[in-house]
């Protein structure tokens, strides 16, 4: 979600949800933790809500924290593998 904000700039809920193939409630409840963790803003737009990454400097960031979160899921299926 966040490389989608990144690459395409300001996106609804409904844009988001139809991109990544997801549901509006599951992209819905995303944005509200990404956006209490500070890492996208929203702006209203009459009845729609366009949200943003808050500061895309911070992008890097994101990425190395996605790298290491994914590498320590394969090493936890791999040891779950072991086991059985």
């Amino acid at each position: 979600m966040l490389d989608r904000l990144d690459a395409d700039g300001e996106q609804t809920v409904g844009a988001l949800a139809d991109a990544l193939d997801e549901r509006l409630h599951n992209i819905s409840q995303h944005l509200a933790v990404l956006r209490s963790a500070g890492a996208v803003s929203r702006r209203h737009h009459g009845r729609q809500v366009f949200y943003r990454l808050s500061d895309p400097v911070a992008m890097p960031v994101y990425e190395h924290v996605a790298a290491g979160l994914r590498a320590e899921s394969i090493r936890l299926n791999q040891l779950i593998d072991r086991r059985e």
